[in-house]
């Protein structure tokens, strides 16, 4: 949690998962919930990039189509 929030003994109580960040046990789960969850999104994008890249590679990839110019005529 941020210093800010620590400095005014604000802790996190996640019931259904059993962490308490007053505690150094609560601490550490919460470090790891976080650490893993930033390991699984950096592996979202890095399947994305791959997939875009092959897509691209194989004439398939064209980007997505620019909408506020598609509806330019409308908004005016």
């Amino acid at each position: 949690m941020g210093q800010a929030l620590e400095g005014k003994g604000v802790t996190l109580r996640i019931l259904s998962m059993n962490v308490d960040t007053s505690t150094l046990t609560g601490k550490l789960m919460l470090t790891m919930l976080g650490g893993i969850a930033e390991f699984e999104r950096d592996l979202v994008l890095e399947r994305r990039r791959e997939g875009i890249a092959k897509a691209k590679e194989e004439g398939k990839y064209k980007g997505r189509a620019p909408t506020a110019r598609r509806q330019a005529d409308e908004v005016i």
